[in-house]
């Protein structure tokens, strides 16, 4: 039988050196961006798929999200690698697969097999984003986590104001399989650079304490009901980032009228805004409330019902008013990512880090695959939008007397 796989934290003079934890950030930041692209493209193209794929608003939103489902399937079987492998050697592999399954969806025939093929996608990438959150939840200390998590995370609304800003107007020049392929392009090459960045040192090197299984963690996580809590909160906001990502574009088009150039405009806004917001949650909580995420998160939760309440009163003849209640949503929704998971990290025991993170993941990218079909199903079936923005903002507001109730962990 092999040694128990060990582990233990970084020491302060690994935690200092240059090549430590600024290049595991650093590292797993390049990666994300190439992953993020390739996350955020899919939705970005959901008016090309609809129409290239003669799809229905509903189907539209199940293969915007066709990433987020494979997601949802593998976070918890993600653990097991993350566990047995470093960091670097997971980002790496799991980003260049993401990419070679999206090159492999943008060249596939029949609409279920695009699909099929970014599911995979999706699985594979899981393990990158798994090791690359751990890595950053094992290097840096509560008084910093939120910002390094922030500014990790500020790489998916880099990637989608990239992709905001590329694929809609390439996908309109040669269509949504060329756009795809370019996405699965950049996300291979950021995992090259990514992976020269990083370095595994602390968290990847000698370990004091044997690793759980995979069963005994995932029990453990999920007896516990502030995690419960915690994950219930990110999966509301995070469906809510996936309904605004997939759904603004057609919103402007189809309810308001407007042309396609001003509607990617609005999703540029919606993802500049996200890049803003997770740099800002995560300093405000660290800085201003000593690492609390729960009201930081109760305030996001306020802020993206106000948007979506917004977004159902805009009036056609004045879709320029849509523009604020994107920027509340972007703001609140796209820059939540970095706070809830931060948040999570914090309330994981030392021992189920990994298993933690990727019960996290796996209920959450579950919400981001369900949230936006349900949303175009409402719209299928009233005919407009506004039921479907409602129905979002009344969500939002029941989810936050549920993050107010989130207790730290003693000592965390």
């Amino acid at each position: 039988m092999s040694p128990p796989t060990l582990e233990r934290e970084p020491s302060r003079s690994e935690l200092t050196k240059p090549h430590g934890r600024w290049a595991a950030l650093a590292g797993a930041t390049a990666s994300q961006v190439g992953l993020s692209f390739l996350e955020q493209g899919v939705p970005s193209l959901v008016p090309f798929l609809k129409e290239g794929l003669q799809l229905s608003n509903a189907s539209a939103g199940i293969y915007g999200t066709g990433i987020n489902l494979g997601r949802a399937i593998a976070g918890v079987f993600a653990i097991g690698p993350v566990n047995r492998h470093n960091e670097r050697r997971t980002i790496l592999v799991g980003t260049c697969g993401a990419g070679l399954f999206a090159i492999a969806a943008a060249t596939a025939g029949p609409a279920p097999l695009v699909l099929l093929f970014l599911v995979l996608c999706g699985i594979t990438q899981t393990v990158a984003i798994l090791a690359s959150i751990n890595a950053i939840a094992e290097w840096f200390r509560s008084g910093s986590k939120g910002i390094a998590m922030g500014v990790r995370q500020t790489a998916v609304p880099v990637g989608g104001v990239m992709t905001a800003a590329s694929l809609p107007f390439l996908a309109l020049e040669l269509g949504w399989r060329p756009a795809l392929l370019v996405a699965g392009g950049l996300a291979i090459a950021t995992a090259l650079v990514g992976s020269a960045i990083y370095r595994d040192y602390g968290p990847g090197a000698a370990r004091s304490r044997p690793r759980p299984s995979v069963r005994e963690a995932v029990v453990s996580v999920l007896g516990e009901s502030r995690i419960r809590r915690a994950i219930l909160v990110g999966s509301v906001l995070a469906g809510c980032q996936y309904v605004t990502i997939a759904y603004i574009q057609l919103f402007l088009v189809e309810e308001l009228g407007t042309g396609t150039g001003l509607a990617a405009a609005a999703l540029i806004v919606a993802q500049a805004c996200g890049i803003a917001g997770r740099l800002m949650w995560g300093s405000i909580s660290d800085v201003f409330f000593g690492g609390s995420r729960r009201g930081v998160l109760a305030v996001m939760l306020g802020i993206a019902a106000a948007g979506s309440v917004g977004m159902s009163m805009v009036p056609a003849s004045a879709a320029w008013l849509a523009f604020p209640f994107v920027a509340a949503l972007g703001l609140a929704a796209v820059g939540a990512p970095g706070m809830f998971l931060v948040q999570i990290a914090d309330l994981a025991p030392r021992r189920y880090g990994a298993a933690t993170l990727g019960v996290a993941i796996s209920v959450i990218q579950g919400s981001t695959f369900v949230m936006p079909p349900i949303f175009g199903l409402l719209i299928d079936a009233t005919g407009a939008y506004r039921t479907s923005w409602a129905a979002l903002a009344a969500i939002l507001v029941l989810t936050v007397p549920i993050a107010l109730s989130i207790r730290p962990r003693t000592g965390s």
